[in-house]
């Protein structure tokens, strides 16, 4: 199970440290969706499958294949090293807001990559009628996380 909160450092060769915690989950192949306005998803690439067909699942027959496609297309692989380190591409450190220093979230059964400063913005939001963050650490939030690609 992914768990817990975490704050790890990219190095100036793009490689960021996995946390200790996560780091049994990932020891085969990583799997990064990128697409996704405020965090990267980061998934083993059995649980991957499984969120993304319980989302497709959900849209009409004549949108899974764009859905699909937009999701496949914005997620790539990699392995972690001995040092428990994954080397990002460029690209996508400058696409996604990656900064020296991210904050892991454990969501069960992936996990999210976010900008430390952004995580902390979203921590502090206000919502409507009294609710606030902590009201929300039961909901799971995957479908709310594609919000970009609808």
């Amino acid at each position: 199970m992914i768990l817990g909160k975490y704050d790890s450092k990219l190095d100036s060769k793009n490689r960021l440290f996995v946390p200790s915690a996560f780091a049994s989950e990932f020891q085969s192949e990583i799997l990064f969706l990128t697409s996704l306005k405020e965090f990267i998803l980061v998934s083993t690439p059995e649980n991957f499958e499984v969120l993304v067909e319980s989302f497709l699942s959900k849209k009409m027959k004549e949108l899974r294949e764009n859905f699909g496609r937009g999701i496949y297309s914005s997620t790539f692989s990699c392995k972690m090293d001995a040092q428990r380190r994954i080397l990002l591409p460029s690209s996508l450190v400058k696409e996604n807001n990656v900064t020296p220093v991210v904050t892991w979230i454990g969501m069960k059964n992936y996990a999210e990559i976010w900008n430390s400063d952004e995580y902390n913005k979203w921590k502090n939001i206000e919502f409507p009628d009294g609710l606030s963050v902590d009201d929300f650490k039961l909901d799971d939030g995957f479908s709310k996380s594609f919000k970009s690609l609808r």
